[in-house]
């Protein structure tokens, strides 16, 4: 009998996988023929006789030699043997990973806060989902029927108390669900797919009418700190070197200024050897910070690195950032100071002579809350909190003058558009602006004037404008004192402007100064 040799390839359906099983029974049935015939003729030669009888035995009642069992095992572990030589060989280069372990690894890999934020507005669409009688997932529901639901949410949607969400909240949860969507393998993409016009554009309108009722002037947001609230601190004994909650409020606020750290997370994975104190070649000492993984630098680019390590640099005193350092460092326990132990340690509630914190480290939870906490005991006004480091370091760095380009290198930016937020008027600026429109609003005022010392701006023989603290003279070119009311740079006075250059013709009767200001202020 000749049959059919199947191969798992060949096996194209059902048929032909019930082909090869009767095949196969038939072609095993012919081949135990053959093995009962050849046994019976073998035995008719040894006794020559023909007269064999063979009988079936239930295999579940018969007993095999021992050695024939014994062969039978050693051959199974020979086999086994050789397929762990075989995976062996082959995890030197892998390691056994599931569609499940990709899964969770991406998972694992989310930021912490995106992850809660995501659960928190997930959690708010479900429930406006359920009020409507909608009880599928958000991955289940077809796109002509999310884009009706969704253009409804983001209509109707309200805080528990009643009140409207800030337009950037909306806006957040949106991206959440298309998070969420992408995160599920969902094909759905409620950012770009037409089918989602019609939510997109309700999202936008929305904005615009919160907008119009005075929302999204974010009014949570961080404020820097400024000298006198640096000085309130100190003098209030909130930071300092004195003892260990004060010395850790120092190190702490330095960190987060000189480095530009961001509120809460940078400081959580902080270790003790992310910073090194090292020295230049002419001996000036500074502490120089080696960032790990951020918000915006995640290490997902080849290029996600800040391109300049932070630095401070010594100034003297006993504020001096890098005394405040070797401080810290002098009272941590010497087994902390390796460099992968965390950076802020819990103080010890009765301090020792040296040592001044245990090998605890601090929470993340009072981490959050550390800038928050100093300006709470400082009575600081405003929203100080741990983004208020960063923003001074931005803040500061702008105001004096320093280039865009150059406090996003510093500070980890990877544009400076970014940086607008940042570059805001000080006080003082503000102060300038509102008495300089005040001479227009109010001529015949008695108004506090500025004494001769802050004028606006000074005319040299050179005829170039000479900018110093936003505050100069005005002269003429043959050195006279010009009227601070003829000025013509006074409209400039309070004003950051960089990279252009004024060509300025003053007539007066039959005098005519130019003045050709080159210099970027």
């Amino acid at each position: 009998m000749t049959t059919k040799r199947w191969s798992n390839s060949s096996i194209q359906n059902i048929d032909d996988a019930m082909d090869a099983l009767v095949e196969d029974y038939f072609h095993y049935d012919d081949l135990s023929n053959r093995e009962a015939e050849y046994i019976k003729r073998n035995l008719a030669d040894v006794n020559g006789e023909g007269n064999l009888i063979l009988e079936e035995v239930d295999s579940a009642n018969f007993n095999f030699p021992n050695e024939i069992l014994q062969d039978i095992e050693n051959a199974q572990n020979h086999e086994i043997d050789e397929s762990d030589k075989e995976n062996s060989s082959s995890s030197k280069w892998f390691r056994s990973v599931t569609d499940e372990d990709t899964d969770s690894f991406l998972a694992l890999s989310v930021n912490k806060n995106t992850k809660t934020k995501t659960k928190s507005d997930l959690k708010v669409m479900l429930d406006f989902f359920i009020s409507v009688g909608e009880m599928r997932d958000s991955v289940e529901i077809p796109a002509k029927d999310l884009d009706s639901l969704l253009s409804r949410f983001f209509l109707g949607v309200l805080k528990k108390n009643g009140d409207e969400y800030e337009p950037d909240s909306l806006s957040s949860m949106f991206n959440s669900l298309d998070r969420h969507l992408k995160d599920s393998k969902s094909s759905i993409s409620i950012k770009k797919d037409p089918e989602f016009n019609h939510t997109r554009r309700v999202l936008e309108a929305k904005r615009k009418a919160l907008k119009s009722l005075g929302k999204g002037s974010k009014p949570n947001r961080a404020e820097h700190l400024t000298t006198e609230e640096i000085q309130i601190l100190r003098e209030k004994g909130v930071i300092g070197t004195q003892n260990p909650d004060a010395l850790l409020n120092a190190v702490f606020l330095n960190n987060a200024t000189y480095f530009g750290l961001r509120g809460r997370q940078d400081h959580v994975n902080m270790t003790w050897g992310d910073v090194k104190l090292k020295a230049t070649s002419d001996g000036k000492e500074y502490l120089e910070f080696n960032e790990r993984s951020t918000k915006t630098r995640s290490g997902a680019k080849s290029r996600d690195f800040r391109d300049i390590t932070p630095k401070i640099f010594g100034e003297g005193g006993s504020n001096c950032p890098i005394h405040v350092y070797k401080e810290y460092k002098r009272h941590r326990p010497q087994d902390t100071l390796t460099d992968e132990h965390r950076f802020y340690l819990r103080p010890l509630d009765n301090k020792h002579e040296e040592i001044w914190y245990t090998r605890q480290t601090i929470g993340k939870d009072k981490l959050g809350k550390m800038v928050k906490n100093m300006a709470e005991k400082g009575d600081l006004q405003g929203r100080k909190v741990n983004h208020s480091g960063r923003k001074t370091f931005a803040t500061t760095l702008l105001q004096n003058g320093r280039p865009a380009n150059e406090v996003a290198q510093l500070g980890g930016w990877k544009g400076i558009s970014t940086l607008t937020h940042y570059s805001v008027p000080s006080i003082e600026q503000q102060q300038q602006a509102s008495h300089t429109i005040s001479k227009v609003m109010l001529p015949n005022s008695d108004l506090q004037t500025t004494s001769d010392s802050e004028e606006p701006c000074e005319l040299s023989n050179s005829n170039t404008l000479v900018h110093n603290n936003l505050n100069a003279n005005v002269s003429n070119t043959n050195n006279q004192t010009a009227n601070k009311h003829d000025n013509p740079m006074a409209m400039f006075a309070g004003a950051t402007i960089t990279g252009v250059v004024f060509n300025i013709n003053i007539y007066s009767g039959e005098r005519k100064n130019t003045i050709n200001c080159s210099q970027e202020l």
